[in-house]
């Protein structure tokens, strides 16, 4: 895919506020591909199916959260339309069963922990889930985010019991999910397993596998066809590959404005320190001189923060030791990489030259070295 561009039916396309032709099998098929979805076949699909509330309510929150994307009072105001349309569209499906999993896509459009639990909150309020109820739709949605982060599985269970207080005994349908995940492999296996005990469990352990594993195309083109002819599915179904594909182009473009300067942090050993003269006898202090190259990285430790970074470090049980950080980073997955890099640059406001020691330490050069740029960008 080229840097800022996807291409679809041949044509070369910008953003997906251009104007683009209805998605057909054949596009559709490339867009997939170009958003790493791999190309093979899956025996998934062996009974009839039905369209379920849940479903539908998936397709509002996706419709929603893309008209109202970083905009909290527009989801708002789209959440309360969309169900609206969609419920209307198909009044006789039951719309009670409360599943968290209809907060799927908030985990793929939003880029940060943080948002990812604010938008899925925002989500669950809307909908009128209780606190019970909430607690587990931000637990999805979050373990779906750490799954396409490539988090190792038993760090997922591990950081929704410690911060959604998941007990795992006498268990809940997201519990279930949560262990059929974690205790198999692969979506086909995973599906399978969690279908066994029901279909909201299925859903679920499908929904946070897809992050960890991929879908191959079959799969996603099988599913549409079962979503039937409808104009305005095939319509939202299309908005929502061309926006996903948008928002990785801009992750890309956030991350190569650093590894661009790859040669400058690998050799970096100083920077420059500017003492300003002082003023009425007063002593000014001095101060780092970034350039460019140190900007591109405070823009994307930003872009890509961990607002928990401090819990998210002791998850990983790693202390705030700059000195052993490259060696973290040696074999480890985004998560760990964007707490570090999200603390090295928070910690700048309490000690200036924070990241010109980051620097010379190496420590970024290691960071860059490991960046899977793939799952930065899922």
């Amino acid at each position: 895919m080229e840097d800022g561009y996807f291409w679809v039916n041949g044509k070369k396309y910008k953003s997906v506020h251009e104007e683009v032709p209805p998605i057909t099998k054949e596009m559709s098929k490339e867009m997939t591909i170009q958003l790493g979805m791999p190309y093979h076949d899956l025996p998934m699909f062996l009974f009839d199916y039905v369209i379920t509330g849940d479903a539908v309510m998936m397709l509002a929150l996706t419709e929603a959260l893309i008209a109202g994307y970083n905009d909290l009072e527009k989801t708002k105001r789209e959440i309360k339309k969309s169900t609206k349309k969609w419920m209307s569209k198909y009044p006789s499906l039951d719309y009670t069963s409360r599943s968290p999993v209809i907060i799927s896509s908030v985990a793929w459009l939003y880029n940060t922990p943080g948002t990812v639990k604010e938008y899925s909150e925002i989500c669950a309020i809307e909908m009128g889930y209780d606190k019970e109820q909430t607690k587990d739709v931000i637990a999805c949605a979050e373990a779906i985010f750490m799954a396409k982060s490539g988090t190792d599985k038993n760090i997922i269970k591990q950081q929704l019991i410690r911060k959604y207080v998941l007990a795992f005994n006498d268990k809940t349908d997201l519990e279930k999910a949560i262990d059929v995940f974690i205790e198999n492999e692969g979506m086909d296996e995973i599906i399978t397993e969690a279908a066994a005990l029901g279909d909201n469990v299925a859903a679920i352990a499908g929904s946070i596998a897809q992050g960890y594993y991929n879908v191959s195309y079959q799969v996603a083109e099988k599913t549409m066809d079962m979503l039937g002819s409808d104009v305005e599915l095939s319509k939202l179904h299309g908005n929502y590959i061309r926006f996903l594909l948008e928002l990785r182009n801009e992750r890309k473009a956030m991350i190569e404005k650093v590894t661009d300067h790859t040669e400058f942090f690998g050799n970096c050993t100083k920077t420059e320190v500017i003492t300003p003269p002082p003023k009425n006898d007063i002593f000014c202090m001095g101060y780092y001189n970034y350039g460019e190259e140190i900007n591109a990285l405070i823009n994307m430790a930003y872009y890509f923060a961990d607002e928990e970074y401090n819990s998210t470090l002791e998850l990983f049980g790693v202390e705030y030791e700059m000195d052993k950080f490259s060696d973290y980073l040696s074999n480890s997955c985004p998560m760990l990489q964007r707490a570090i890099l999200t603390s090295i640059v928070r910690n700048e406001r309490f000690c200036d030259g924070i990241i010109a020691e980051a620097v010379e330490m190496g420590i970024i050069a290691a960071l860059i070295d490991v960046i899977d740029v793939y799952r930065w960008c899922k």
